[in-house]
């Protein structure tokens, strides 16, 4: 049995505060901020040299090794202060500077602010984006100029035109006179009107518009339309060629290693373009938004953040720091000794309930969302695209892999397991989100056979939930037809045969969100997201409600056992009861409720910033 990873300074103090804020007793928390921004991120940056980086969260700003892909520092921010992006000129925290806000700039320290003396004594920030990350662009009295952020010297007056672009260093500046037309221009030290080089002239056929590239030291540009980059010499623009790039929302573009290599970033895919030996590369992997992108002009080196966590793109490779689900946790299922965690990078922890130690660590062959299920003596997962998966538990060897039937919306949405441990009822959604299907799998057996599917277009249904009857014989589901909005349950027995109807609701206005975990509850919400109610899954679904709870807004996170329903509402985490009673925990925004073990007496919630909470719920609910 292995101990599980040292939790760190900064996870221990997220901890406490957990602790101080929450209604409900906190047994255990679950996880690590290791691998990940300590809260929501705003930017990152690469620092000159490509070994560290600043990471921009709220409240505060990292700094990590972007080698080991850990957090070496943290400094908290001004009260005041609201960047919208950070940029590194030096060492973190003396070279940082931060963009945006009512203010020009700001740095993390009293002596790093800029000033910037004009002409005509009034300066502001230019609404549009800014050229560079390093050079902005902003309005000299009724002028525009281009400002270096380093120390606030302004550079040149700014040409008319379109849209505007220059390289780092601010040594030269492209205006677009039309959609296939752009002009180059040197900036000169000390003079406030740029030079004009060079026309750059493209095929009027080229879709979309173009973002432009400058590399300031061999003189390249590169013009990067939907589905094509034009990369050239302006004084040899003639001689420019083509490269096919992917269709894709291009975030960050820069010429490195001394202008060898054109790098292109979008969220899940960073493009690598040699237009000296033809050569077209790409680094493809799963994306959250929001996201931010950095890259480091020497190198060439990638830095990807996301709510997954960090990720250095060097060449092709991509590397992500996971300690103990340093990605999100996204599913959980327990036994009264076991705790068993599923992260967005497809690996699984089995530990011990009581200890926290990790017994063992699994890894799906693909890093997919999945749910997870344990039961007596097998590990089950259900992957996007790689079917249903088994791991023995007691040795943590794979067993035989079920196939299930490929779909265009793979990922599961519900795992259901029997109380025989032999059969799991797995509900997805089906081909372009049309249709939902639940597959029962018989474990002993090792097959799959389709149960039920939905028609999510024709029958017009706007919400469904599944579960099982207490003996686990039968497959209860409760569907919203929303030309009708009325919540219709029904039954079919696991083994086959026709599907029953139990019973709708008379009045209008409900979404189902969950059937309980031993079939005998529909809790459902009202549509103006204003209540919550609870009535017999058999009995006329909104008739007669064994309970109503007033909520404050839409439900945006939910999980059900047998008698409890823990919800995520405004920010707000409570757990309702159908008998009526109810509980707020006081946790803090973005609070998802994951699981309940079997007994009802724990709560697992994954907190905004990815640690897991195991929440003691009292006697009294």
């Amino acid at each position: 049995m292995s101990a599980g990873p040292p939790v760190d300074p900064r996870t221990a103090a997220r901890a406490e505060a957990l602790r101080a804020g929450s209604a409900l007793p906190i047994r255990r928390i679950h996880g690590s901020l290791v691998g990940r921004p300590g809260g929501p991120l705003w930017d990152v940056a690469i620092e000159p040299g490509g070994r560290h980086a600043a990471v921009l969260v709220r409240g505060a700003v990292e700094r990590w090794d972007l080698d080991a892909l850990e957090c070496v520092g943290r400094w908290p921010l001004p009260r005041d202060l609201w960047p919208m992006s950070v940029i590194c000129v030096g060492e973190v925290p003396a070279g940082l500077r931060f963009l945006g806000g009512w203010e020009l700039w700001r740095g993390l320290e009293a002596a790093a602010p800029i000033s910037v003396r004009t002409r005509e004594g009034g300066l502001s920030i230019r609404s549009s984006d800014p050229p560079t990350r390093s050079i902005v662009q902003m309005v000299d009295g009724e002028v525009p100029v281009l400002v270096r952020v380093a120390d606030g010297a302004p550079l040149c007056e700014v040409p008319e035109g379109q849209r505007r672009w220059c390289d780092p260093e601010g040594r030269w500046l492209v205006v677009e006179r039309s959609r296939t037309s752009f002009d180059v221009f040197a900036v000169v030290e000390g003079d406030r009107t740029p030079r004009f080089v060079q026309a750059l002239t493209v095929d009027e056929a080229l879709v979309g518009e173009a973002q432009v590239v400058v590399d300031g030291e061999g003189r390249r540009v590169a013009l990067v339309f939907e589905e094509v980059a034009v990369i050239g010499a302006w004084e040899r623009w003639s001689a420019a060629r083509a490269f096919p790039v992917p269709a894709l929302p291009w975030t960050a573009h820069e010429f490195c290693g001394e202008g060898r290599t054109l790098v292109l970033c979008a969220p899940g895919s960073v493009v690598r373009l040699d237009p000296r030996r033809g050569r077209t590369s790409e680094a493809r992997f799963d994306a959250d938004e929001p996201c931010a992108f950095d890259l480091d002009v020497a190198t060439g080196r990638v830095l990807f953040a996301d709510a997954a966590g960090l990720r250095v793109i060097d060449g092709a490779a991509v590397r992500t720091r996971i300690r103990d689900h340093g990605p999100l946790v996204v599913a959980i299922a327990a036994t009264p000794e076991l705790l068993v965690t599923s992260g967005s990078d497809g690996s699984i922890r089995v530990r011990e309930r009581a200890s926290g130690e990790v017994r063992s660590q699994l890894q799906c062959p693909t890093r997919e969302p999945h749910q997870v299920a344990v039961t007596a003596d097998q590990v089950i997962a259900v992957g996007d695209a790689d079917g249903l998966l088994r791991w023995s538990l007691k040795t943590g060897q794979p067993r035989p892999r079920v196939a299930l039937r490929r779909t265009s919306n793979p990922a599961a949405q519900r795992l259901l397991l029997a109380p025989d441990g032999r059969h799991v009822v797995v509900g997805r959604g089906g081909v372009w989100h049309e249709s939902f299907e639940a597959t029962v799998v018989d474990l002993a057996a090792d097959g799959a056979r389709q149960l039920e599917r939905i028609d999510m277009m024709h029958r017009r249904v706007g919400a469904l939930c599944l579960g099982l009857d207490p003996a686990g014989v039968r497959l209860r589901g409760a569907t919203l037809t929303e030309y009708s909005q009325r919540i219709e349950f029904w039954s079919r027995p696991l083994a086959g045969g026709p599907r029953e109807r139990l019973g709708a609701s008379r009045s209008v206005g409900g979404r189902p969100l969950a059937v309980s975990s031993d079939g005998r509850w529909l809790w459902w919400e009202d549509v103006n997201g204003r209540e919550v109610s609870v009535t017999e899954a058999a009995a006329e679904v909104a008739a007669a409600p064994l309970a109503r709870f007033s909520v404050a807004g839409k439900v945006v996170a939910s999980c059900v056992g047998r008698s409890l329903l823990a919800v995520a509402v405004a920010g707000d985490l409570t757990i309702l009861s159908v008998d009526g009673r109810s509980l707020a925990t006081g946790l803090p925004d973005e609070c998802a409720p994951l699981a309940f073990a079997a007994d009802e007496r724990a709560l697992w919630v994954r907190d905004e910033a990815g640690l897991v909470l195991e929440l003691t719920i009292p006697e009294s609910i």
